[in-house]
Order: C-alpha cells, then structure tokens, then sequence
C-alpha cells in the first residue's frame, strides 16, 4: 500500500516556490477547494486544518482576508456570469440547448474536456440569434460551450519546455477542446472557467499541477487568449502512481491527512520533506531538509514521467525527523515541546493508563506518563517510524518479561492487559486496532547464557551481580521513588540526569572489568601489569564489556539484539524495577 496525499503535494511545491521568492501561495486553497468540495463532504474545513497541521500558511485567502476575496466559488458567481457573457459577445462561446447537455455538464470531471464529454450533438453552434432568442424566451435549460478559434495554442512548460498544438478543425487538439462546458444549466460555471477567471482575478502567476491536468491547459491557455489575457507559468509535475503504476486518488485511497497521522503517527516535517522530494530534483545530496531548508533550495526543476509512491523513503523521512526532534529536546532545556506530538502518539496505544496501581508505581514511581514516554524517546531517539514499530521496538518499557522458566507452551496467543500478567516481549507486536499489545508465544528455545554465546558468562554473571548489589549503583538509580528528589522540569535537564546515572554506572562497571579482565590474563599466563588505560585495550577488556552488555540487556529486556544503552535503560527504569527484573531472570536460570 502507498501512503502520501496528493492533494498536498501541489500546495507544498507553492509555498516553497513562493516563499522562496518572498510570497506565498495566495490562491491555492481555493484552486484545491474547487476540486475536492463537489464531492466530499467538509473537503473545505479539513484541507485548511491540513495546511496548518503542515505548517503551510498562507496570507491571502480564508480565513486570513485580502484585496481579492471573496474565495468560495459560490460567492462569485457575478464574476463568472460576467466574464461568461463576454464570451458569448466576442464569439467565443455559445448557448448549447441540447438534452444531454445538462447531464454533462453535472457528472464531467475537472480533467474532462471537450468530446471526452460528448460535445454538443446537434450542432447548437449554427443557431441564428432569432432562433437562441426564441429557445430562451421558451425557458430551454442551456449550457454554455467554448466555441474554438482555429489558431495554434502555444505556452512555455517549466517541465516539458515550448509546447505548440494545432488547433484546426481536423485536429485531435481541437476535439479535446472544442465545445468543452464552461457554464452549467443551473448558472454555476465548470472547474476550468472559473479556474481561468480565479487565476486571472487574483493574479496568479504560477501554476503547479500534475501531467493528467496537461490536455487542459490547452483549453485554459486558449481560454486566455480568448479573454486576451497573459496566462500564468505552467509547471507540470509527474503524476502519482502506486506500485502498480496506478494513479493515485483522493477518491480510492485513504491518503488524507488525518488519516495519515491516526495511522501512522507522522510528524508534519517528514510529510512535507517527503511530497516535496515526489518528482522533484534536489540540487543537493541531502535529502532530510526542515520547510525552511528546502524554501532556501528550491527551484522548479521537476522530473518528467510518473513518480511511484512507496512507503520507505516516507518511513526513513520520519526517522531522521524524529530524531531531529529528540536531539533538539535533549540539548535545549526551551525545546521541550519538541517531543509533544510525539508523546501524544505514543501515548494512547502504550495504554500506561491500563496498568494495576502496584505496576504504575513500581515503574513509573513519581513521574507521570508522559515523562516516562519522553525518557524513552531521550535514550532510543533513532528507531521513531511509527508509534506501533516504535512501542513494538520498544516494548520492555511497558511490559516485564516473562521469567524463561515459565514460557507459555504449544505456540499460544496471550493478550496481556493491565501489566498483571507476564509476556515474552521478544515475540510481541501491536495489533491492527492499534488499542493492544498482543505477544504470540513462540516455540523457539528460551534465551540463557549458552543462547548468548557469551565468551566470559561467569565472569559478566558475577558483575551483573556486584552491580546490582554496589551502594553506589543503587543511589545512582534510584531516580524516580525518592521524594527528596525533584523531578525535572525539561527536556534537556531529563536527558542530563539520565546520562549522568548511565555515566556513573559505566564507571563503576569500568572498574569491574579491569579487575576481572586482569584476573583472565593471570590464569592464562598474560601480562596484567601497566596503566588502566592499557588494559582497556586488550580483546579480553572489549570481549567482556560486550558480554556484560549483552547479559544485562537480556535480564532487563528478554531479548539480546542491540539497543539503548544498558545503563540508561537502567536510569529510565529506576534502580528498584531494574534491581526486580535482573534477579527474577538470574533465578529463573539458576
């Protein structure tokens, strides 16, 4: 499946087209309004709240004002009868009476022109003045045509460069424009009369759209002319398809925006930085950009062709965003509210709420949910896709792991609810619904100190026990359930404290491994004698560092691949919750 939502992407190439240039993008709401608002239901109020939530502003237009208002289509309707009737005057268009022609005029889409619609079938064209007279006094509904003159229709693509098309009687170009609606039976005008009238009233000067809008611009470049108008700058970006090279659509997909962040939790910037990157070319390597870098690169360089929407490069985006954000928390005490959006996505479904008050306080000790939540993303700041991936990836944090002597049998199913019961989080996942955390127990072989593959199992079993028991280590962790210590009241200060618990602790475990290190050198006749700094070069002293890790993360976690820091899984767990966990384990595998 391909997430992204085209009707996005144009606004976002506008506003950092004309930002660039000291502008903004006046005029494309509406130009968005008067696609989506004929079918869908609040189309209006969503795609502003869209643009905002993107950070895409805009200073003329709803809900901000300006000297070309009013924007709704249906507050215009003078102006588009008006510059209907000077059509009709100059010969450029005509009352077509036929039957069909109300149908039409009410089921074509925007992009359809011209004989793709039927035309008119009778030739309403040739009708005297006497005879329209006669069929308007009689009250016949009518539509209003673009009557084409035969002239070449010529404009300049920032894409595709010169484009020239023959617009004789025989021509294919003249079919797809010829006899095209501009005015409805009921009065209201077609998509491309009052997209022309719009674009020209409010002087647009650039229009970015995609290639299925192509044989349209001829009709509006003749339409132009027509008016005698100066037509704006075409730009015509490659069209969105999914992996089966299937165009993407507002009506067959669920790629709004809302959508996009219930679902998949995504950070405005990534969003943006992705549909800006959709069949653009980046002047530079770096593809991770702010809005306000790529305002400062941009340029109207676009790829021709289709450009295929996939999920990865969208997922990577916000990986690298997220930690943008993270990085910026941890390392400015007035960047806090970097982390909110992200905190309120992972929120809901860690479900912390659900668990019994004995678990609640036994991890969480004075600190609330969402400090909890910003330690976690403070110590793992770059594995951030999704708030399931990320829960899943993370999952130790919420739940403890189930002793390995107690492993479910036959490959049963637990949903586990509350933290009152224990789970294997090596096998978990977040369900579909978003709302539970599910853990399929596997058959596979329970992880022990022969699973680890540990070179020095003995030795780093023994540390892990000095570790635990050290009076140092203890008062270090013990962060979270003493009443005499404040909490912090920032990003950075949370980050600060839980590096320098993680720092104390690795000293003290430094100094654990030179004394265990320098024993193994004894009993195999090497050397111990010389500087600490000496030893720590030695494979023994990096075998068993890795070892103890490795160990460590097994008790606290359940799983063995790499992650956090030890120690500062420690510092976020709190001494006593890390102390419960390591010994738990050890006595299951003793």
């Amino acid at each position: 499946m391909s997430v992204v939502s085209p009707g996005l992407r144009s606004p976002t190439y506008k506003s950092c087209r004309d930002t660039s240039i000291g502008k903004r993008f006046q005029g494309t709401s509406l130009d968005l309004l008067r696609r989506r608002k004929r079918t869908v239901e609040g189309a209006e109020q969503r795609l502003y709240e869209d643009l905002k939530w993107a950070g895409l502003d805009w200073d003329e237009g709803p809900g901000v004002g300006g000297k070309y208002k009013p924007y709704n289509q249906s507050s215009r309707k003078e102006l588009y009868d008006y510059y209907a009737k000077h059509l009709l005057g100059s010969g450029y268009a005509y009352r077509c009476f036929c039957p069909s022609s109300q149908q039409q005029g009410s089921i074509a889409e925007p992009t359809e022109i011209g004989a793709k619609i039927g035309g008119c079938p009778s030739d309403c064209k040739s009708l005297s003045e006497t005879e329209v007279s006669e069929l308007m006094h009689s009250k016949r509904p009518f539509v209003i045509r673009f009557r084409s003159q035969q002239n070449p229709i010529v404009w300049n693509d920032l894409v595709y460069g010169a484009i020239k098309m023959k617009a004789d009687s025989g021509s294919k170009m003249f079919n797809s424009i010829a006899d095209t609606i501009l005015m409805k039976s009921d009065g209201s005008p077609t998509y491309h009369l009052a997209n022309v009238v719009d674009d020209h009233d409010m002087k647009i000067t650039h229009v970015i759209r995609g290639t299925e809008w192509m044989s349209s611009t001829a009709l509006h470049v003749a339409l132009y002319e027509a008016f005698r108008w100066n037509p704006p700058t075409f730009a015509h970006v490659s069209l969105l398809t999914d992996e089966g090279h299937n165009k993407l659509s507002k009506r067959n997909f669920d790629v709004d925006v809302a959508s996009l962040v219930s679902k998949f939790g995504l950070l405005p910037e990534a969003l943006v930085n992705y549909l800006v990157l959709l069949g653009w070319s980046n002047p530079t390597k770096m593809d991770v950009k702010t809005v306000e870098e790529l305002v400062d690169i941009f340029d109207l360089k676009f790829t021709k062709g289709d450009t295929v929407v996939t999920m990865e490069k969208l997922f990577f985006l916000q990986k690298q965003h997220a930690r943008r954000r993270i990085m910026a928390a941890a390392t400015n005490a007035d960047q806090t509210n970097q982390l909110d959006l992200l905190v309120d996505y992972l929120q809901r479904p860690a479900k912390v709420s659900a668990w019994d008050p004995t678990t609640r306080d036994e991890i969480l000790g004075g600190r609330d949910v969402r400090l909890y939540l910003q330690s976690i993303l403070l110590i793992d700041s770059g594995t951030y896709e999704t708030p399931r991936r990320y829960l899943d990836e993370n999952n130790y944090f919420f739940k403890r792991a189930k002793p390995r002597n107690a492993r479910p049998e036959n490959g049963s199913t637990e949903t586990m609810k509350g933290g009152q019961e224990n789970f294997d989080p090596r096998d978990a996942h977040i369900s579909d619904d978003g709302e539970t955390l599910t853990f399929m127990a596997s058959t596979a072989k329970p992880i022990s100190l022969r699973d680890l593959e540990l070179t020095y199992p003995a030795e780093v079993k023994q540390m892990v026990e000095e570790i635990v028991k050290n009076d140092k280590v203890k008062e270090t962790l013990s962060l979270w359930h003493d009443p005499a210590k404040s909490l912090p009241d920032n990003a950075r200060d949370l980050h600060d404290i839980i590096a320098g618990a993680a720092t104390t602790c690795q000293n003290i475990l430094h100094g654990l491994l030179i004394r265990y290190v320098a024993r193994v050198r004894d009993e195999a006749g090497l050397t111990s004698e010389g500087e600490t700094s000496e030893m720590k070069k030695t494979p023994e002293y990096k075998t068993m560092a890795v070892d103890f890790h490795k160990y460590l993360r097994s008790l606290l976690s359940g799983r063995s691949k790499a992650g956090p820091s030890t120690f500062r899984v420690m510092a976020v767990l709190g001494y006593e919750e890390s102390r419960r966990r390591i010994e738990e384990q050890m006595e299951a595998l003793s």
